[in-house]
This record gives structure tokens, C-alpha cells and sequence, in this order.
């Protein structure tokens, strides 16, 4: 039967002769580093029995061991068989010559004794029977201490394997209490979530169901339709309104300012006329009911303000304006003839 050392060595041969490193092995099975350390060493007691189990499959795949007789090896380690024997077998099977052996460590003492006692002379036959009684009786007692003591000396030491489940490793302890520690972190993180920000949402969802009709529910949802029309009609682009008609002034009103020597006849609501030879910088104002009629020498050397309203030049070279009429609403009539040269 092999020891846990030897087991262990027997775990590290195979692993040299792959060549690999136990830090190799541990990026091939996964296993932790420091496990596979103590496994070499022959401890075999850092875990329970069923992750010991799984570990020796794994290591016995990589290494092209037999898993069955790695098995078989731990078992024998970790569960040994008993060899001590009642004493009624033992008895019957131990052989002669160690019966011998077993006489002499008890009659040493006994045999000592009797020759200390004083003998008496009165009766020799008195003197000579104790003996052989101590001879049968005692030694029997004796030799069945021996075999005992002699079987317990053969047996191998008891595991540790009971104690060390028990007690689990001091590595497995640190991981519990740092798994302990960040579980702590991570419910204390989210309780000062929940508080902050999410209390609001939380107690929305558990204001109760308000009961509503058929037609309540109707309104609700056109309501909410209508919402959405508008919505949609503030987000679409704002089309270009056409210009209103500003309502007609109550007066028709022109203003002339000169650039050139111009001739200009003016024509109030179809009465009064009157014409006008204007100089370069010279600017007049005329004011009409309902209508304003014009004539004028060229086009281009006058600018107008009909209504208050910039018109500028009438025409961009020199012609001769035969007819402008202007209402309240703006210039409704504009007849142009070039000058010929």
C-alpha cells in the first residue's frame, strides 16, 4: 500500500515526465495551483473526498494516467483496512515460533519474582506446586496483552482525513470571508441606490388600480390621441405664411427725391394736376384721397416712396414713364418707353 508521500511523488513523476510546470498544469485543469502543490506532498486532506475525487480524474487525463488506479491508490490511503483481528482468530492463526517469542517478554517478570520470594524447606512438594500454575494461568493473560500491543504496533497510522474535514483549510476560510465581504459591498451599494433614486419608482408602482368605466376609458385613450396630434403638429416644420393684406391706409401718399433733372406731372384723384421740373437733391411729398396719377421725363433719375414703402428707380436706363397710378393698396399701373437715340 503507498503512502501519501508516495503518492504524491508518483502524481509529480508523471507530471515531470509531460515536462510541465505545476503553474502548466494549473492553465491545462483549471485546479488551484497551491492544491496541486499539496497533492505532490502527499496532503490529501485540504478538501472534502469528492473534490479530491474530482481533481485526481482531471490530473489523470492530463497526464494519461489511469484514473481507476489513481482511484484506487487514494481510497487505499484515505481508507485503509483495518489489520487488527479479534483475539479468538488471532489465537488460532499466529504460528508456533511466535508463540515463543511472546512467552519470553511476560515470564521475564514472573520468573523474577518467584526466585525474590523465600522458600520454604518444611514441604518440597508445597514449594514445587505454585509454579506450574503460574506457568499456565499467567503467561495465557500475557500472551494476549502481547498479541495486541503486537497488532497495534503493526498498524499503520490512522488518516487524519476526519479531523482535517472538519477543520477546513485555512485558504478556503479566507475566500469564504472575502466572498462574505464583497456580497456585503454589493447589498450595501444597492441599498444606497434604492434609497437615492429608486424610492420614487418603486412606491409609483404600488399606488393602487383605479377602477374606470368603458366610456372613462374612451375619453382617456382620445385624450391621450388628441395629446399626441398636437405633439406631433409643434414638431413638423412651420410652413411660410403668405403676407397679409394690411388693410388699406387712409391716405394715398408719395414721396419723390431727385438724382437727375426730371419733368413730372402729377394728377390727384383725377383732379387736380399739377407738373414739376425737379433738380438733382430735391424732394417733395404728395397725398392723395384715393388715387395718384404720374408722368414723368426719365425713370431713372427719381426715387419714390409709395405709402411709406421704398420702391427706388423705375427703371434701370433712361425711358420715359407714360403712365404710373398708385392707390392705397400700392402701384397698380406702370407704362415704360425707352428713349431712342
Amino acid at each position: 500500500m503507498l503512502t501519501p508521500e508516495e503518492f504524491g511523488k508518483q502524481l509529480r513523476r508523471a507530471r515531470r515526465a509531460k515536462k510541465l510546470r505545476t503553474r502548466d498544469l494549473y492553465k491545462r485543469t483549471k485546479i488551484n495551483e497551491d492544491y496541486l502543490k499539496d497533492m505532490e506532498e502527499g496532503k490529501l486532506n485540504f478538501l472534502p473526498e469528492p473534490y479530491i475525487r474530482a481533481f485526481l480524474k482531471t490530473i489523470a487525463a492530463e497526464l494519461n494516467l489511469s484514473s481507476e488506479r489513481l482511484l484506487e491508490d487514494y481510497d487505499e490511503i484515505r481508507h485503509p483496512p483495518e489489520l487488527f483481528e479479534p483475539p479468538e482468530k488471532s489465537r488460532k492463526q499466529t504460528p508456533k515460533p511466535r508463540k515463543r517469542t511472546l512467552k519470553q517478554t511476560p515470564e521475564k517478570p514472573i520468573q523474577i519474582q518467584a526466585k525474590k520470594r523465600p522458600v520454604k524447606k518444611s514441604n518440597p512438594e508445597e514449594q514445587e506446586a505454585p509454579h506450574p500454575q503460574k506457568e499456565e494461568t499467567v503467561p495465557e493473560i500475557k500472551k494476549d496483552e502481547t498479541r495486541q500491543k503486537i497488532a497495534a504496533d503493526n498498524l499503520p497510522p490512522k488518516p487524519k482525513a476526519e479531523n482535517a474535514q472538519k477543520s477546513k483549510p485555512k485558504k478556503t476560510h479566507r475566500m469564504e470571508t472575502i466572498l462574505i465581504l464583497a456580497v456585503g459591498l454589493i447589498l450595501i451599494a444597492v441599498g444606497f441606490v434604492y434609497w437615492k433614486y429608486g424610492r420614487q419608482y418603486f412606491v409609483t408602482a404600488q399606488q393602487p388600480v383605479k377602477e374606470i368605466t368603458v366610456f372613462e376609458a374612451r375619453n382617456e385613450i382620445l385624450k391621450k390621441e388628441q395629446e399626441k396630434q398636437k405633439q406631433a403638429l409643434a414638431l413638423r416644420p412651420h410652413k411660410k405664411q403668405a403676407p397679409v393684406v394690411q388693410s388699406p391706409v387712409k391716405y394715398v401718399t408719395l414721396r419723390i427725391k431727385t438724382l437727375d433733372t426730371t419733368w413730372v406731372r402729377v394728377i390727384r384723384d383725377k383732379a387736380d394736376t399739377s407738373e414739376f421740373i425737379f433738380r438733382p437733391g430735391n424732394i417733395r411729398d404728395f397725398k392723395a384721397d384715393s388715387l395718384l396719377q404720374l408722368r414723368m421725363g426719365r425713370g431713372d433719375g427719381l426715387l419714390l416712396w409709395v405709402n411709406g414703402d421704398s420702391i427706388g428707380k423705375l427703371s434701370r436706363t433712361a425711358a420715359v414713364v407714360k403712365k404710373l397710378v398708385i392707390n392705397k393698396t400700392g402701384i397698380i399701373e406702370k407704362k415704360l418707353r425707352p428713349v431712342q437715340r
